[in-house]
């Protein structure tokens, strides 16, 4: 850029860059968690990724946008018996040509040929752009499918397990058992606590026998 004075003399060259930075999003009232214009916030089993457009990005009064959430991914019951308390839900984006990308760099479907970013004489800069956004997504959904194979299904499953063993090791216990001596150590045990309960009895009757002589 040739900046000029007022004079209308030549000031010389001046360098100018355009910094942008990340936005600021409240989902629920939550802060979400913003790279540039795609934000994420996960919260009370609400998990939600939204890419705001140029002119939302620019608000600044404070107003708020509403929309409707028209899918909620899979359920998947995790106990033996089916209950609410259970259930968890996972979703994950549509991972075609046509989804991967964003709406500001563009998609994979535009580096086909004849696309906007086709490496043979597209947008190469574009092409670049479209790449970097999918891979971040990829790596985010597989990020997310891991999380919940380790945290939810492997901990279920672990849990189950060990159910499961200690199930197993109950059942050998009685199936293991001495039916006939059980039986006989019962009838001892019945015995002795009768005996004790009279041997109490009797102790406790002779102090009283003792007290009704003196009276007499």
């Amino acid at each position: 850029i040739i900046a000029t004075s007022v004079a209308g003399s030549t000031v010389g060259n001046t360098d100018v860059k355009d910094t942008g930075g990340d936005a600021s999003v409240l989902i629920n009232g939550v802060q979400a968690t913003a790279s540039g214009l795609s934000a994420r916030v996960t919260a009370d089993g609400f998990d939600v990724n939204v890419t705001i457009d140029g002119a939302s990005a620019l608000n600044v009064n404070g107003a708020s946008t509403t929309f409707t959430i028209t899918g909620g991914g899979a359920d998947f019951n995790l106990a033996p018996k089916v209950s609410l308390a259970s259930k968890v839900s996972l979703g994950i984006e549509t991972v075609t040509t046509g989804n991967l990308g964003s709406a500001t760099s563009g998609f994979l479907s535009n580096l086909k040929s004849g696309g906007s970013a086709n490496v043979v004489n597209g947008d190469l800069s574009e092409a670049q752009e479209v790449v970097e956004a999918a891979i971040k997504q990829v790596s985010s959904l597989r990020g997310r499918l891991g999380a919940f194979q380790k945290n939810v299904v492997g901990a279920t499953i672990n849990s189950l397990g060990v159910a499961l063993e200690n199930t197993a090791a109950a059942e050998s216990v009685i199936r293991d058992t001495d039916f006939a001596t059980e039986t006989a150590a019962l009838t001892r045990s019945q015995i002795l606590s009768q005996a004790a309960t009279q041997s109490l009895s009797l102790a406790n009757a002779q102090p009283q026998a003792v007290l009704s002589l003196l009276g007499r």
